[in-house]
């Protein structure tokens, strides 16, 4: 999957939508405070620490045209799209407007 198409796919409104408003908000606030610390990308995976409680590991990948993701804080481990994955998202495409 092409660079270009991973930003087609991940777009504010799907993480507001995965997140719900008031996790996209926190993360959204995570994102803007620089809370997430590494940031690596290769071919259809973005990895990076976000700093909050403790520092997590999160991944967001892209398959068969579809979003991906995991976090290593509990919220995600029981399912949820949380602030941690919102923040990374919503750095990826800051990245890729610049």
């Amino acid at each position: 999957m092409a660079h270009d198409t991973r930003w087609k796919i991940l777009k504010p409104e799907l993480l507001r939508t995965l997140a719900g408003k008031l996790v996209y908000e926190r993360g959204a606030a995570y994102s803007q405070r620089g809370q997430v610390l590494s940031w690596a990308e290769a071919a259809e995976t973005i990895t990076a620490q976000v700093q909050g409680t403790q520092r997590y590991e999160v991944r967001l990948w892209f398959r068969t045209g579809q979003l991906q993701y995991s976090c290593t804080c509990l919220f995600a481990a029981e399912g949820a799209f949380c602030k941690h994955l919102v923040a990374v998202g919503l750095q990826g495409l800051a990245r890729s407007l610049s």
